[in-house]
């Protein structure tokens, strides 16, 4: 019986020759936009998954309204410093705030080498708040201390690797 009906299927595929390429055409295309859209959904729903808080974490962004058309068409990913002293006072739910800055890469000498390295600067609740996996030692001290340094396990190999610098002035 299946046989029968790919023998039909085939039969109308040739007669029709235009209606079966506009089909055919529609349904790949289909299927390739559903599975892109699949990949993007996983990929965005799995991003730090590993970190154990990762329910408890948010991200304020700065908005800005321009009067001509009262929406805010533009937008920071940067806050103003007073913003985390404000949040900690208004909103007993905030539990902890996290100041991160980029900066531009930075010429590092080590070893009669120049490197150029990615730095980025962090509070010191950075690692107790994201849980990074170090490889040696402890999170809940590693940026108190003005000019210390968390190092990636990957600096030595790839010279453009992230490093987060402490803000404690």
């Amino acid at each position: 019986m299946l046989n029968n009906y790919l023998k039909i299927a085939l039969r109308t595929l040739l007669r029709f020759k235009g209606f079966a390429i506009i089909n055919l055409f529609g349904l790949s295309l289909g299927l390739t936009a559903g599975i892109h859209i699949m990949i993007f959904v996983a990929d965005e729903v799995s991003y730090d998954k590993f970190h154990v808080n990762r329910d408890r974490i948010y991200r304020v962004l700065t908005q800005f309204y321009t009067p001509e058309n009262g929406t805010g068409d533009t937008g920071m990913e940067g806050n103003a410093w007073p913003i985390g002293d404000i949040l900690r006072r208004d909103f007993p739910e905030v539990e902890s705030v996290v100041y991160i800055r980029g900066a531009s890469f930075l010429h590092i000498n080590h070893d009669d080498k120049r490197i150029r390295q990615n730095v980025q600067f962090a509070s010191p609740e950075f690692l107790t708040m994201f849980t990074f996996p170090l490889v040696k030692g402890d999170p809940s001290t590693a940026l108190n201390h003005p000019y210390s340094i968390v190092i990636t396990k990957t600096w030595r190999k790839n010279s453009s690797a992230t490093r987060m610098h402490s803000t404690k002035q």
